[in-house]
């Protein structure tokens, strides 16, 4: 029997953020928006505080850069993950918004409309004793926003990120802006 291979592809970008970096631009008695509808915009739309990354083959520039620009064919499906560079430790980050705010592509977006994921998927975990003990499974969260490409074009959008402490006290909402490139 044949067996039917996909033509699509998914497409991981994985954003991490330097938070403290990020908490640092505030001034003394300042702190980021408590309000998403108007996070604080980021000096230099993030240069220094960005990095986005995903696989060599989906890059045009910016890899590890807070401009990334990609490409993917249309119906591939981008998912896009956050992380602090201080991971749980000390701030978690959630892209909170993420909307377009301009495109090249004839009279549509390139992209689909995104929507958040959420899913609990095991994974594996060092067991006592690692790496002798071997590993054991563990309940785990898979989040990120994503997106299908539909037709060739350019697209900027917004990302407005939350920041928590590790103890789920909001830190507050900043923003920076993106571009993709679909090709087909």
């Amino acid at each position: 029997m044949s067996q039917i291979l996909s033509t699509y592809n998914i497409v991981d970008v994985l954003t991490a953020f330097d938070v403290e970096k990020i908490l640092g631009y505030q001034k003394p008695g300042t702190q980021l928006s408590q309000d998403p509808m108007n996070p604080t915009l980021l000096p230099n739309n993030g240069y220094d505080d960005v990095y986005m990354v995903t696989t060599d083959r989906n890059v045009i520039s910016g890899q590890a850069g807070s401009d990334l620009k990609m490409q993917a064919e249309v119906n591939d499906i981008i998912r896009w993950r956050t992380i602090s560079l201080t991971d749980v430790a000390d701030y978690k980050c959630f892209i909170h918004t993420f909307r377009f705010i301009g495109y090249t592509a004839p009279e549509k977006a390139p992209l689909s409309t995104p929507i958040f994921e959420h899913t609990f998927p095991t994974e594996p975990d060092p067991a006592p004793g690692w790496p002798n003990g071997g590993v054991q499974e563990r309940p785990s969260s898979d989040f990120y926003w994503q997106a299908t490409a539909r037709r060739n074009g350019s697209a900027s959008y917004t990302f407005v990120v939350a920041v928590y402490q590790r103890s789920g006290k909001l830190v507050g909402y900043f923003q920076w802006d993106p571009s993709i490139t679909i090709l087909d």
